[in-house]
C-alpha cells in the first residue's frame, strides 16, 4: 500500500468533514424569543464519531536499533451510554484500522529483508471524560496484526525473493485528548503502546494526531433561558 494513497485519502476525507462541519447551522433567533444551543448539542451528537490520523510508530526490534515508521489509522466509535447526560466518564466501543510499512533492512546470514508492513484490525474500549474545550480519554483493546515480510534468500544458484504473511495477536493501552474546532469536528492526539507476541512480547510505541468528525444526533428542542 502506497503512503501517497494513504495521505491523499486522509486529506480528502478530512477536507470533506471540515466543509460539512462548517456548513452546520448555528444558533438562531425566532421572532421575539431567543433560541439557544448549548453544551447539550455536543453531548447529543457524540454517540458516533469517525477519526482519521497520521503519526509515527517506534518499533522495538530486539538486537537492533529502533526503527521509526510513519503510521496511519482510521477509527469509528459508538457510545454505549446515554451521551446526553452531563458530566462524568462515558464508554465507547472503537473499531480501528491501522497501517505502517518499512523499507529494506540489513542483510542477515543467507537472507535480506526487502520490506515489512503491518495491517492492524482492532477493537478497543474507550472511556471519555468531557471538559469545557473538549475531551480526554483512556482506552485499551486487542487486535490482529497482519504482518507481511518481503525476504530475499541467497542460495547457491542465485537469489530468491518471497513474501511471507503472518497473523499476530496484540494488545494496546492508549491515552489521548480531543479539542473541539466546531460543533461536529475536533482535533485529537493519541499516545499508545502495543504489545505483540511475535517477538517475545515486544513493545511498539505510537503517537498520532488527526481529525474526528461526530456523526448523527440531533439538536435539542429550542428553548429559552427563561424557561429552562
Amino acid at each position: 500500500m502506497s503512503w501517497s494513497k494513504w495521505i491523499g485519502a486522509l486529506m480528502a476525507v478530512s477536507v470533506l468533514g471540515v466543509i460539512s462541519a462548517s456548513a452546520a447551522p448555528g444558533p438562531q433567533e425566532e421572532g421575539d424569543g431567543y433560541v439557544r444551543h448549548d453544551e447539550r448539542d455536543w453531548e447529543d451528537e457524540a454517540r458516533y464519531s469517525l477519526g482519521l490520523a497520521i503519526g509515527w510508530t517506534s518499533l522495538d526490534n530486539p538486537g537492533q536499533a529502533e526503527d521509526v515508521e510513519t503510521y496511519g489509522t482510521i477509527n469509528f466509535r459508538i457510545g454505549f451510554q446515554d451521551q446526553r447526560k452531563p458530566g462524568g466518564w462515558r464508554g465507547h466501543l472503537e473499531a480501528e484500522l491501522g497501517y505502517w510499512e518499512s523499507a529494506a533492512g540489513t542483510a542477515g546470514q543467507g537472507s535480506q529483508l526487502l520490506g515489512k508492513s503491518d495491517l492492524l484490525l482492532g477493537l478497543n474500549i474507550v472511556g471519555v471524560a468531557p471538559f469545557s474545550a473538549g475531551e480526554v480519554f483512556l482506552g485499551a483493546g486487542v487486535g490482529v496484526h497482519f504482518i507481511d515480510l518481503d525476504v530475499r534468500s541467497f542460495l547457491a544458484d542465485g537469489a530468491v525473493d518471497q513474501s511471507v504473511t503472518t497473523e499476530v495477536v496484540g494488545v494496546n493501552a492508549q491515552f489521548g485528548v480531543d479539542l473541539r474546532i466546531s460543533r461536529r469536528a475536533s482535533v485529537f492526539g493519541v499516545g499508545r503502546a502495543d504489545i505483540l507476541d511475535d517477538r517475545g512480547n515486544s513493545l511498539d510505541a505510537k503517537f498520532y494526531i488527526g481529525l474526528r468528525f461526530r456523526l448523527g444526533g440531533k439538536r435539542p428542542d429550542h428553548w429559552s433561558p427563561d424557561g429552562d
